[in-house]
Order: structure tokens, then sequence, then C-alpha cells
């Protein structure tokens, strides 16, 4: 942070070919690099968390677990009402609405 700080203050340091004479230029680029690994190596962890829990839902999916999700609400005894995703329709004067 002080280093930040201190570039940004002295107008000198803001040209790149006079910033790297300095020491100070080496410790801001390890601490830049140590950022960007812990940064991609998170960016990692959950992309491959991600293809995993997709994968896993496709196979729920192949196997008809999350298409028969109205079968298993009404076998709980919970009204599907209840959830926002479902619609009822009715019909009032000639047109179709949907209660939510």
């Amino acid at each position: 942070m002080e280093i930040t700080t201190l570039r940004i203050f002295r107008f000198w340091h803001h040209l790149d070919f006079m910033w790297k004479l300095y020491p100070m230029s080496r410790e801001l680029d390890k601490c830049v690099k140590r950022f960007r690994d812990v940064t991609t190596t998170v960016i990692k962890k959950k992309m491959e968390e991600y293809q995993g829990r997709k994968s896993s839902l496709v196979a729920e999916l192949e196997e008809g677990k999350i298409l028969n999700w109205k079968k298993e609400i009404s076998i709980f005894g919970s009204d599907p009402r209840k959830f926002k995703f479902y619609r009822r329709r009715t019909k009032r004067r000639g047109r179709d609405i949907y209660d939510c």
C-alpha cells in the first residue's frame, strides 16, 4: 500500500522507465504476482466446483430426478402454489391471467 501511494504522489515515479530503476518496483512486482497467483487459484477452484455441480445436475436431469419435482412436492404434502416459480392459470373475462 505504501509503495503505491509513494508512486502516486511522486511525479517522477509516474514514468515507467524511471520507476523500474527503484528497488521498490521489484517489490511491488512481487506483491502483484502473489496477488494474481492467489486470485487465479481461487478462480480455478470455483470453476472446477461449478463444472462439478453442472455435471451432477445434468446427471440428475438424465435420471429424471429434476423433472419429477411436482410429484415429490405432492408426496410431501406441500402446496406447489407456495413456490414462486409455480403459476396458476385462470380465466377472467375471456382472458388468461396468471396468478403468482
